[in-house]
């Protein structure tokens, strides 16, 4: 199971990197634990890798559920992706204070 923390712990813990620049096409397939309580199969083309950092960690992101996890690439010839933390991509708005509408009256001529 997947760590879920809040957006900035996320940003924390990923910060730095570069974009990828790895071959990861080996990686299709490959199954990862995510924020949304299930586990997916990496697709390259629809899961896209918004950072790589140092040590083979990437950073994926799955729109179809909306969370961006952190892993770490482990294995030689049989790969697999270790699920390091994870959160949701996406920034909570503020609610908004109720206040009353005032309409304007139109002028007369």
């Amino acid at each position: 199971m997947v760590k879920i923390v809040k957006m900035e712990e996320f940003y924390e813990n990923t910060f730095g990197g570069r974009p990828c620049q790895l071959d990861t096409s080996i990686y299709a397939g490959v199954e990862y634990d995510c924020g949304c309580g299930s586990s997916h199969a990496w697709d390259p083309y629809m899961m896209p890798v918004i950072r790589e950092l140092p040590m083979l960690k990437l950073v994926i992101d799955n729109p179809s559920c909306g969370y961006v996890t952190f892993v770490k690439i482990k294995g030689f010839f049989k790969y697999r992706f270790e699920s390091i933390v994870s959160c949701l991509n996406k920034i909570e708005q503020p609610k908004k204070k109720d206040t009353k509408t005032v309409k304007k009256k139109k002028k007369k001529k």
